[in-house]
């Protein structure tokens, strides 16, 4: 397996694992109230968001799939060879959006959503499970 491939998913689990630890260890209140910690979660969020696209276009290259128009099409074309349901690839599409906002700064940041995200990692995880298993990690 590529060094890089490995990498990213190294740096896809340090992510969520800093995610999920956050989440469950402070309430939203604390969260709410402290800045260098918002930009620590939103950070992790980013490079977790970040890996699944490098890691999903990297295996719609491999196999040869069509090529995908956006960061939230690689998810489509995912779906369209029978990788990942419609659900989750609607589903990734949204975290893509989400890292959107977080990147570009588009709009302020809600971060009552951001909190609530901290809680719904299981896409995330269930996208990189997906994905170990068809690039052979």
């Amino acid at each position: 397996m590529a060094p890089d491939l490995i990498g990213r998913f190294a740096r896809l689990e340090r992510a969520l694992q800093k995610l999920d630890r956050l989440g469950s260890e402070r309430s939203v209140e604390e969260y709410l109230k402290d800045d260098d910690l918002q930009d620590i979660v939103e950070r992790n969020f980013q490079v977790a968001i970040e890996a699944l696209i490098d890691l999903a276009n990297h295996l719609v290259s491999v196999r040869a799939y069509r090529k995908p128009e956006s960061n939230v099409d690689v998810f489509s074309v995912l779906e369209e060879e029978g990788v990942i349901d419609a659900d989750l690839a609607g589903r990734m599409a949204d975290w893509v959006r989400f890292r959107n906002i977080l990147i570009h700064d588009y709009v302020m940041v809600d971060q009552r959503k951001v909190y609530r995200f901290l809680r719904e990692l299981d896409d995330l995880r269930t996208m990189a499970c997906i994905l170990a298993r068809h690039l052979e990690l």
